[in-house]
């Protein structure tokens, strides 16, 4: 049985949730795992939260960096665009469950999805852009160093 924490212990909770309404220093959300409404109040405190859908830069990005960016989302959430096998654009907004190596593939929450698993995988050869911590890096080129061509 869990046990409720003591004085000193380190805890944690993220929380995935889809904003309602936002008034001045108070935000009203729905919990996308409990499905129950969530306030958030002080505007210190709301602008603390990533967004999936923020972008207050762009940058040009390699196909190694994108996939290196994807891997690295864990516990943010995200905006990805990727080629399906038809070859049809897929935009998924989710969050990072696992990785595999480099040019590998995750396996992503789909934060749309409502019934059925949610899980979805994202092959890093087909991304195209990734919006992640207010940046939108865009597929330009080969190379590995920094988002930038070689």
């Amino acid at each position: 049985m869990k046990q409720m924490p003591k004085v000193g212990d380190i805890i944690s909770r993220t929380v995935y949730a889809r904003v309602a309404d936002v008034h001045r220093d108070t935000m009203n959300g729905i919990d996308l795992d409990l499905r129950e409404s969530l306030r958030v109040t002080g505007k210190d405190f709301i602008l603390s939260f990533s967004s999936a859908g923020e972008v207050n830069e762009e940058v040009s990005a390699t196909q190694t960096f994108l996939a290196e960016t994807l891997a690295a989302a864990a516990g943010h959430p995200f905006t990805v665009c990727f080629e399906r096998k038809s070859g049809a654009e897929r935009i998924l907004i989710g969050c990072l469950v696992s990785h595999e190596d480099r040019m590998g593939r995750s396996m992503v929450r789909d934060f749309e999805v409502t019934e059925g698993s949610p899980l979805r995988l994202v092959d890093h050869r087909t991304l195209k852009w990734i919006i992640l911590n207010g940046t939108r890096y865009t597929l330009n080129g080969k190379g590995t160093k920094n988002g930038k061509d070689q």
